[in-house]
């Protein structure tokens, strides 16, 4: 048993915050006299008395994507603690506090999040924690429900894969799921599942996830992503069991944890295949959640351990597209001019052995070309492709200027489409 300042007793085996409800977190959290100087600081950023809230991570995406950043500070000093990264932004905030501004209908008001990143105030820094304006918090409920009714709603379109692959990723995540776990109980299996979707950048692991995001969202099954970071920092304050934890029925996307999987043959034993191993397996067995993984790597590099049965139960690989599949991908999802501007027979049979991304690419060369010529010059784009492609080439900047248009320059090497994930892509 632990004593805060003020005499309480803490139990060292409470359940973890992530399992608690904000309500929970929040009392346990200002019981023990942590969040005294964090939240005078945010009243005096706000300029108004201010009310802890925790968010969970969907509704912590929801209100960063409607949300404006106005400034940051530090939580003792004038300046925050920032980490340089290659990020899209390049920097982001490590240890401080920043202010967003909501607007909506005839609100406007501000907030402050708190970033922890040396795990000095919050129980665990993977928590969304908030300071809202006392006379705001009811107001922002509110809106929070209405935009996750609205992001429920939305329908992410099908991937384009094999259909035996989607109905196996499906019947193994959201279908596995919703059969509920009373026959499964009564034969003493777990409803638990671990499945792998594995291949080369650019396949369609990204559409693959949005779309069971999408369904998730659609079927009230509950969703999370762990990025890279997410996992490193609990990991490092001994917190990785709560990203592990999810309100059932769940799934957890675990996006590109390389580390933890690769075989230790190769690489040597390390703590990060204990530490997943150890959650995998979990002293109390988790129910009611679908453990989601991503990698680019080869099967052959994967620790024999990680992918065994009982945690790995579905491998489903993301190979390049076959003829129909890019087809289905052009006709699909470029948009109809494009479509009917192109010998499609011509660009399925030209682009074979690429991947999704390259047609991501070479989409958005037929479209910078039309944007100065007019025409849909699949010639030109796929020459410029395939010139752009030489890997002893340095990359450049391709610069579009139009009369009607102001001067904008375009990066060959980013799409957005197929970007790693992040939490608060996603989806995405």
């Amino acid at each position: 048993m632990n004593s805060t300042p003020n005499g309480n007793r803490i139990s060292e085996d409470k359940q973890s915050p992530q399992q608690m409800s904000a309500e929970d977190v929040t009392k346990v959290l200002e019981d023990q006299g942590k969040f005294d100087h964090f939240i005078r600081r945010s009243s005096e950023m706000l300029d108004c008395p201010g009310r802890l809230v925790v968010l969970d991570w969907r509704m912590e995406r929801l209100l960063r994507e409607a949300a404006v950043f106005e400034t940051r500070q530090g939580l003792a000093t004038d300046h925050a603690v920032q980490v340089f990264d290659q990020g899209r932004r390049g920097h982001s905030t490590f240890v401080g506090l920043e202010r967003w501004r909501l607007d909506f209908d005839d609100q406007s008001f501000s907030m402050v999040k708190l970033h922890d990143g040396l795990g000095q105030i919050l129980p665990d820094p993977s928590l969304d924690v908030w300071v809202v304006p006392v006379d705001r918090h009811k107001i922002l409920y509110r809106h929070l429900r209405k935009l996750s009714r609205e992001d429920s709603e939305e329908e992410a379109p099908p991937p384009v894969m094999r259909e035996e692959d989607k109905d196996r990723l499906w019947e193994n995540t959201v279908g596995f799921l919703l059969r509920g776990d009373d026959q499964l109980k009564r034969y003493g299996v777990p409803q638990k599942r671990g499945v792998l979707l594995i291949g080369s950048p650019g396949n369609g692991k990204t559409m693959a996830c949005r779309w069971l995001y999408g369904e998730c969202m659609r079927r009230r099954v509950n969703w999370r992503c762990v990025t890279t970071d997410q996992y490193d920092m609990a990991r490092s304050h001994g917190a990785t069991s709560n990203l592990f934890s999810i309100a059932s029925p769940g799934v957890i996307l675990f996006d590109d944890l390389d580390l933890g999987m690769r075989s230790r043959e190769e690489s040597g034993p390390s703590r990060e295949h204990s530490v997943l191993l150890a959650e995998l397996d979990g002293v109390q067995q988790r129910e009611g959640v679908v453990y989601l993984f991503t990698t680019n790597m080869k099967l052959k590099e994967l620790d024999t351990a990680f992918i065994r049965r009982g945690r790995i139960d579905q491998v489903i690989q993301f190979n390049k597209p076959d003829g129909p599949l890019r087809k289905q991908m052009i006709t699909e999802f470029w948009h109809e001019d494009i479509v009917q501007g192109l010998d499609i027979d011509q660009v399925v049979r030209e682009t074979a052995d690429r991947s999704f991304a390259d047609l991501a690419e070479l989409k958005k060369l037929l479209v910078l070309r039309f944007i100065d010529t007019q025409q849909w010059d699949w010639d030109w784009a796929w020459k410029t492709f395939q010139t752009s492609d030489e890997p002893d080439r340095p990359r450049r900047r391709i610069s579009v200027a139009n009369s009607r248009h102001n001067r904008r320059d375009w990066d060959e090497d980013y799409d957005p489409m197929y970007d790693p994930m992040t939490a608060e892509d996603i989806p995405y």
